[in-house]
């Protein structure tokens, strides 16, 4: 009897064990939101309204990996207690994958913690999660809508892109492709690149083949996170608004408002090129015409370095401090055409000497010597690729 009794109480504390651990479904839940995961790892209910939103007869991975160029869904889930998290398998690739999960009043969040073997994943899609909902889909947003209640999907950090991986460029050309609808609903949908190492890619749609890409170190796909919320619909922009403070992203103020909520999102307003001369003239015309503000489209010489130009601003940045004391004297806030991420060719960044930090996105080899006298000494780099490209069109060669 003492030995059955030491086996028995071995099986039932390794039964106890792994009962807190593991479980044969998961259900993580938000205030207006329940979403089920099955032991398969696949999402088998998004509850709320008193319905079930998921698309029946539809494969609904909780995240789906690409390996040597093939998409794979789990095959199993575990479920785990300490820390909460699910723990994927897939049984061809042998990668296994754990998910954080978080329960938050107004969502639930899913964070990829860890991936091995995390070398063979190329990329991890979120779902694409099948919804019965139809009436408004919100490509961009991630939200789809039946008129009463609402279900949607957040891009929680900048490697995780709301939308489905259609190329090997790793962008997306559309205006989004986070929720997209479907002949039985939507899908909501995300998904994050291995970007660490070295890549040829046909980029702009195939317009610039076997471009390299240099990697971008410790970029992989561990980190992605995404949430998943339902509301009704009339709360869907607040619940947004909500998550984005709750996980600690950007949430611009306007006024003390929230920009999305402030009374003055989407008013006209004017776009001319104010100077310090016609400055009130402009302001007027504004004024009268009861608009937002006045915006210059072009204030600058070049982007990159966005220097005044001296055209509009012959006293610089004091000349422009002046027409902004004007505007706000009558309530008229002034802005600029900044594009902020964007470099030109004719700027000091680009020409004479590129700046060394610049990304490199291709190389070509000179099959003649660069002679100064044949383009003179002022156009630099740039003035010289202009004149060859001019010389190349001018005899039909593209």
């Amino acid at each position: 009897m003492k030995p059955f009794s030491a086996v028995l109480s071995v099986c039932m504390l390794c039964f106890a064990t792994f009962g807190l651990a593991a479980h044969a479904q998961g259900v993580f839940s938000s205030k207006g939101l329940k979403i089920q995961v099955d032991a398969h790892g696949q999402v088998t209910g998004l509850r709320g309204d008193q319905r079930d939103c998921l698309a029946p007869n539809q494969s609904a991975p909780l995240l789906a990996v690409k390996v040597g160029g093939q998409f794979e869904e789990p095959t199993s889930a575990t479920f785990l207690k300490d820390p909460k998290s699910i723990r994927l398998k897939y049984e061809k690739s042998g990668v296994s994958i754990d998910v954080g999960v978080t329960e938050k009043e107004t969502h639930v969040t899913f964070e990829l913690t860890r991936c091995e073997p995390e070398a063979v994943v190329g990329l991890v899609v979120w779902g694409p999660y099948p919804t019965i909902i139809n009436k408004t889909v919100g490509e961009t947003v991630g939200v789809v809508r039946d008129g009463e209640y609402a279900v949607g999907i957040q891009s929680l950090n900048v490697k995780t892109l709301g939308g489905y991986p259609e190329n090997e460029e790793g962008i997306d050309q559309s205006r989004g492709q986070a929720a997209l609808a479907k002949p039985w609903g939507s899908v909501l949908q995300a998904w994050c690149m291995d970007r660490s190492k070295p890549r040829n890619v046909d980029a702009w749609n195939g317009s610039f083949p076997n471009m390299p890409v240099p990697p971008m170190p410790g970029e992989t796909v561990v980190g992605t996170k995404i949430a998943l919320f339902g509301c009704a619909e009339a709360q869907v922009l607040e619940t947004i608004g909500q998550i984005e403070v709750a996980e600690g992203l950007p949430h611009p103020m306007a006024d003390g408002v929230w920009q999305k909520l402030s009374p003055n999102r989407g008013r006209s307003y004017l776009i001319a090129e104010y100077n310090e001369a016609d400055i009130d003239e402009m302001l007027g015309y504004v004024k009268r015409a009861n608009l937002m503000s006045l915006y210059h489209g072009g204030p600058f010489k070049s982007w990159g370095h966005y220097e005044l130009n001296p055209k509009y601003f012959p006293n610089g940045v004091a000349g422009l401090k002046a027409c902004v004391e004007k505007g706000k004297a009558l309530g008229i806030p002034l802005g600029a055409h900044t594009l902020s991420n964007f470099i030109q060719t004719n700027d000091a960044y680009v020409t004479p000497i590129p700046d060394p930090r610049l990304a490199k996105t291709g190389s070509s080899v000179l099959t003649g010597g660069y002679r100064r006298r044949d383009y003179g000494d002022s156009r630099g780099i740039a003035g010289v690729l202009r004149q060859r490209k001019s010389e190349l069109d001018a005899h039909g060669r593209h």
